[in-house]
């Protein structure tokens, strides 16, 4: 009986350790970016589109219409998005130029301390 018990545990813990490995891996994945996310929406949208349209049981010129249509309208969906997108990165850089144009000014101001108390050390020195 020993044998087996030390067997089962045995394997517990080679699957507690290949599962603590795994999820290790996991931890280490980065979301995707919103960008990523956006292009793959639009991409599955259009795909889902064309493969709904081609499917239906319409007439030839009824097809031709409707994807006509829809290619039009994800047109304007892309565009839009786009927009959008360019929009966030222009608040994106705005707020980043703010930020390193804080961090200068703060950089100056420390230096110039730092400057004025080694001159003052100096010259108390001699």
């Amino acid at each position: 009986m020993a044998g087996k018990s030390t067997l089962y545990i045995l394997v517990r813990f080679t699957r507690l350790d290949s599962y603590q490995h795994n999820a290790s891996k996991f931890k280490k994945l980065k979301p995707m970016s919103s960008s990523k996310t956006l292009l793959g929406i639009i991409a599955g949208a259009a795909i889902g589109a064309v493969a709904g349209i081609l499917l239906a049981p319409d007439k030839g010129s009824e097809t031709r219409k409707k994807l006509s249509s829809k290619t039009g309208d994800l047109a304007d969906n892309v565009k839009n998005s786009f927009g959008e997108f360019i929009d966030q990165v222009k608040n994106s850089y705005s707020k980043a130029e703010g930020h390193m144009e804080d961090l200068e000014h703060k950089t100056k101001a420390k230096m110039s301390e730092i400057k004025d108390e080694f001159r003052t050390s100096v010259d108390n020195s001699f």
